[in-house]
């Protein structure tokens, strides 16, 4: 009993420690702070010397933000360092320094606080400098932190969003969920201009945490996909240099219509085995176009409501077979008549297939 207690102490004394050591290093930018700033409003300040000066804000609704600084006097060529951090005391967009400073876009949720820190980066004492805060509603951006899929923003059919990766920010990630079969178009590519010297790398993840990079690039690109019922992930990082360049991503969703297709002739042989019983084979079975589909599934019974299934197999166009005919691979035992019936199908990015419905059974009589 003395050594539960004991461990128990040691346990608490070792969270409050934790809790301590966490709430000191949070309060490393509130404690310094030397004022409140307005957002959209520009404040002058004069340096006497480089120790760093700490100024908050606060976000109340959701948008993004950047910062600017600039040097009173643009024939000084004295410098300033400017970097913005979190409440957490972690620095989210890294220091940036020079004449007139322009941080990179930070997207953010509403009731946020932020912390710039500027210092005198080089030069006389008694520099003036003037910065500012300009902030833009929008519900139409990333809202950091959406490093994960468990921080995903949710995202709607038929809208451009915005968003960055900044070089804190490896990842941002966006959900959307579709309530039934449906084919999907996600757009993705830069907000702006074109570029040769960076690439984003784009995947698209399912709640089984299966993933398919389909994007990898600086340009504008539609991505096509067939998507069962449910809800979907897409992971922005950045592959190639794109830090702080603005992207855009929007998607559409449109219900799987997969075509029931109509088998218009089955023809065959019959053969005779010297050591076993005698058997078929279906040497063609054409089939009219089943619409936007990857492949067939044949299936072969010996009665009109398929009881009895001699065989059932999968032809994917792209190996296998044509749109418009196919050939079993199976040996059939002997029947009167065979009943045959085919059925789309399409791939999802994940390996699965998405199955339409049954043709009706075409009869057919195969004789020796």
């Amino acid at each position: 009993m003395k050594k539960q207690l004991k461990a128990a102490g040691t346990i608490m004394a070792f969270c409050m420690m934790v809790c301590i050591m966490c709430m000191g290093k949070t309060m490393q930018v509130q404690a310094a702070t030397e004022k409140t700033l307005l957002l959209n409003q520009t404040y002058t300040e004069t340096f006497t010397d480089s120790d760093a000066k700490i100024y908050a804000f606060k976000v109340t609704e959701a948008g993004y933000f950047t910062v600017s600084v600039k040097n009173v006097d643009q024939d000084d060529t004295n410098w300033a360092q400017a970097s913005v951090y979190d409440s957490d005391n972690k620095e989210i967009i890294t220091e940036r320094h020079g004449n007139s400073i322009t941080l990179p876009v930070y997207a953010t949720g509403a009731n946020q606080t932020y912390y710039l820190k500027l210092i005198k980066y080089l030069g006389a004492r008694n520099q003036i400098y003037e910065f500012k805060v300009d902030f833009q509603k929008a519900d139409n951006w990333e809202t950091e932190k959406n490093d994960s899929a468990n921080q995903a923003d949710a995202i709607a059919a038929k809208k451009e969003y915005y968003g960055t990766i900044s070089y804190h920010d490896e990842y941002d990630f966006y959900k959307f969920t579709v309530k039934q079969d449906s084919k999907v178009k996600i757009k993705f590519g830069a907000a702006e201009v074109d570029g040769e010297s960076y690439r984003w790398n784009v995947s698209l993840l399912n709640e089984q945490n299966q993933s398919y990079d389909f994007y990898s690039g600086n340009t504008t690109e539609t991505y096509t996909c067939y998507l069962k019922k449910g809800t979907y992930y897409i992971g922005v990082n950045n592959l190639i240099s794109a830090t702080d360049y603005k992207y855009k991503l929007s998607y559409t969703a449109s219900k799987m219509s997969i075509k029931t297709p109509k088998i218009t002739s089955v023809s065959g042989k019959v053969f005779d085995s010297w050591f076993g019983e005698d058997y078929t084979t279906l040497s063609s079975i054409k089939i009219k176009n089943g619409g936007d589909v990857a492949g067939y599934t044949v299936r072969v019974a010996k009665k009109s409501n398929m009881r009895g299934t001699l065989m059932k197999e999968d032809f994917d166009f792209g190996i296998y077979a044509s749109k418009s005919k196919v050939t079993p691979s199976n040996r059939l035992k002997l029947a009167k008549k065979y009943y045959i019936q085919a059925r789309g199908y399409v791939n999802d990015p994940f390996g699965e297939r998405i199955y339409g419905k049954y043709s009706k059974a075409y009869g057919k009589t195969i004789k020796k």
